[in-house]
């Protein structure tokens, strides 16, 4: 019966590579969510600048207009913070990708391993048959010569 000399390690990798596929999921859900808050703060600040062009011509008193114009400038400035944190987010991805890549080849080296392996002791099983069966056939021959 065939048993690899490094399962327990095979099996510590492809616990690790889980474990670095979750943490990438979680990190590109993390991603995703950023970037819909951005799309929030995008359409607001869209809307609000739609609303003070749309009010133009009507009569409002100049406190109003500056209170939508530093409004606007707050959302511009949630942009750029919400950019950052994107920003962030994304490198913090690319390094999750790399460490996950980085897990699957050691696995994969390990499974390499494990097949070679195998096939060396299906072969030395096959050699290890043809052995035993050409000593059955030299000794049925022997006794059947004497």
């Amino acid at each position: 019966m065939y048993v690899f000399k490094l399962q327990v390690v095979l099996d510590t990798k492809k616990i690790i590579e889980g474990q670095k596929l979750t943490e990438f999921s979680e990190k590109k859900n993390q991603l995703n969510e950023v970037l819909q808050v951005l799309n929030d703060i995008q359409k607001e600040r869209i809307l609000l600048v739609d609303k003070l062009r749309n009010s133009q011509h009507l009569i409002r008193h100049l406190r109003d207009i500056e209170l939508q114009v530093a409004y606007i400038d707050i959302c511009k400035k949630k942009e750029n913070k919400q950019k950052k944190v994107i920003q962030d987010v994304t490198k913090e991805l690319e390094e999750r990708r790399i460490a996950l890549l980085e897990a699957m080849k050691e696995r994969k080296v390990l499974e390499n391993l494990k097949n070679q392996d195998m096939e060396e002791f299906k072969s030395s099983e096959v050699m290890q048959e043809r052995i035993t069966t050409d000593e059955t056939a030299i000794l049925r021959f022997r006794r059947t010569e004497g």
